[in-house]
């Protein structure tokens, strides 16, 4: 069989066919328009008749599913997909032929894979004479049209769907380099897309962009950018004479950010996602007029306020500060709000704690507070002046001892002082005053300087009751009773005590000048026989006094 041959001459074809059909009788009329309907929606192509000839798409039982007249300027780059019993047709994905024809259509929703032939396509289509088809305007395919206030821009080409029989979800994907701006799908019953009648769906990425959904006959279709948002700032309040600054924290990459000291009109006095204002005395506000990367200006300009805080006026104080020498420290104090603490009248990094002034050291220290803002703009600073000041200086002489019913004078001193006092109160107001407490007593002398500043010292008088009490008999036999002679008991109010024993002829028989109750009765290493004995005494009290005391103790043994 010659195809495309010339007679006898044997001429031949040099270009592949997709298929070859054959018929035992020639196609006139709805018949044909059947097999190039079969053929077209196979293999992607578009009628090109003229007017005159019949251009419509037609199923095996003569259906039209593409009316070129009722779709009358969408019949550019015809496209679908479609089950076709009768004529064998079962094609699950399609693109057009024609090197304008950017869409690809596939059947079910594929979840991001595409098979590369139909054969390869394991999808169904349930329901015979199915067809889902659709045509273009054959419009620019630049994304330039503006649309929702400018913050969007679709492309000026637009499609229309047919659909007849039953069809799902059916998969439009683009090859990645097609369209690049295009990030969403826009549906609408309108082909104005109009904002109140539209649905935007973002595109999947992956090896082509694609979305699945489920469109119906007559609605419309287009590509379009993603929404570029009002631009939002940052703007941290600033301290007066500060460089001030605000930033746009989500930028559009390929957007152009003007910035205008009017809502409208005015000449831009910056451009870019950021502006810098140095040296601001009071708030001020900008406005941001975003370009979108389609060229598109949204309807509005947002509005970007500086805010200016005013510099705190310095604390109060109490000043100066008088503490003194290793008085308890405590922490000074102002009166103002996020206070800030210096040891220099300028530079320097505040402390938020109050400092302690040492009362270790004599001498005076400056320091500096000042008031800081919420948003930390920092006042003037306020100084204190911490004066550490002496004591006087407070002896209240050496401990005492007396005997009860004696009275001493404390030996008290003092030097820079004011006034001074003695706790417990004395008889008299002196530094040296004369007591006579009946019980020991602890006396503290506090002394006071034109300061305000105070010091101590105390002094302890010990009372010691009367120990002398001479025993008029004692029995040294051994038996560990009344062994020695005793001539003093309790707490020892004595320094030194002299014993002189002498017998009835006036002999002595006994001498100890430092006597410690601890004769014996002996003479000369032997017991003297029992009788009486005659002794003077003679005790030197820890008062200072001396007592002589003479009398008789009788050896008993």
């Amino acid at each position: 069989m010659n195809i495309n041959g010339n007679g006898s001459t044997g001429e031949f074809t040099n270009f592949g066919l997709a298929e070859v059909i054959m018929f035992n009788t020639t196609l006139t009329g709805t018949n044909l328009a059947k097999v190039e309907s079969y053929l077209a929606i196979k293999y992607g192509i578009t009628f090109d008749e003229l007017a005159s000839q019949s251009t419509n798409y037609f199923a095996s039982d003569a259906t039209v599913v593409w009316d070129k007249t009722a779709n009358i300027g969408y019949n550019a780059n015809i496209t679908g997909i479609a089950r076709d019993d009768a004529s064998g047709l079962t094609q699950k994905q399609s693109k057009s032929v024609n090197s304008n024809g950017l869409l690809s259509v596939f059947n079910t929703n594929t979840n991001g894979l595409f098979p590369v032939m139909n054969d390869s396509n394991v999808s169904s289509i349930p329901v015979d004479k199915s067809f889902f088809m659709f045509g273009d305007n054959n419009d620019d395919t630049t994304i330039n049209v503006c649309i929702r206030n400018g913050h969007m821009a679709r492309m000026k080409r637009v499609w229309k769907v047919k659909e007849t029989g039953t069809f799902g979800n059916i998969t439009l994907a683009l090859e990645n380099n097609v369209l690049p701006t295009a990030k969403t799908l826009l549906v609408s019953n309108n082909p104005a897309f109009p904002d109140n009648a539209t649905t935007v769906y973002n595109l999947n990425t992956g090896t082509k962009k694609y979305f699945s959904i489920d469109l119906a006959s007559d609605q419309y279709f287009t590509f379009a950018t993603d929404s570029t948002a009002l631009p939002q700032y940052q703007s941290s309040p600033i301290c007066t004479g500060a460089n001030g600054s605000a930033v746009i924290t989500n930028p559009k990459a390929g957007a152009i950010y003007k910035w205008y000291t009017q809502a409208t009109g005015g000449t831009s006095i910056n451009t870019g996602t950021g502006i810098t204002v140095t040296n601001m005395a009071s708030s001020v506000t900008y406005y941001v007029e975003t370009t979108t990367p389609a060229n598109c200006i949204l309807s509005s300009r947002v509005p970007v306020t500086i805010q200016v805080t005013p510099t705190p006026a310095p604390p109060t104080v109490t000043s100066p500060v008088e503490l003194c020498l290793n008085a308890p420290a405590i922490p000074l104090t102002a009166i103002g709000t996020n206070l800030l603490w210096y040891t220099t009248s300028t530079g320097g990094t505040g402390n938020s704690v109050a400092p302690t002034p040492s009362t270790a050291t004599l001498g005076t220290t400056t320091y500096y507070v000042s008031q800081s803002s919420v948003n930390g703009c920092v006042g003037l600073r306020s100084s204190i002046v911490v004066s550490v000041r002496p004591l006087p200086t407070v002896s209240a002489g050496v401990d005492k001892i007396i005997i009860t019913g004696d009275n001493v004078m404390l030996d008290g001193a003092a030097q820079n002082y004011l006034s001074y006092s003695w706790q417990p109160v004395t008889g008299s107001i002196s530094l040296t005053p004369t007591v006579a407490p009946v019980a020991t007593t602890t006396y503290t002398l506090t002394a006071t300087n034109n300061f305000g500043c105070t010091n101590k010292d105390d002094v302890l008088v010990t009372v010691l009751p009367y120990c002398v009490n001479i025993m008029n008999a004692f029995s040294p036999n051994g038996d560990g009773i009344n062994d020695k002679w005793l001539v003093t008991s309790g707490p020892n109010c004595t320094k030194l005590v002299t014993a002189k024993v002498y017998n009835r002829y006036g002999t002595q028989v006994y001498e100890n000048k430092n006597y410690q109750n601890d004769w014996d009765g002996k003479y000369k290493g032997k017991d003297l026989p029992d009788a009486t004995y005659y002794y003077v005494l003679t005790f030197n009290l820890i008062n200072g006094k001396v007592v002589t005391v003479k009398g008789d103790v009788t050896i008993l043994r």
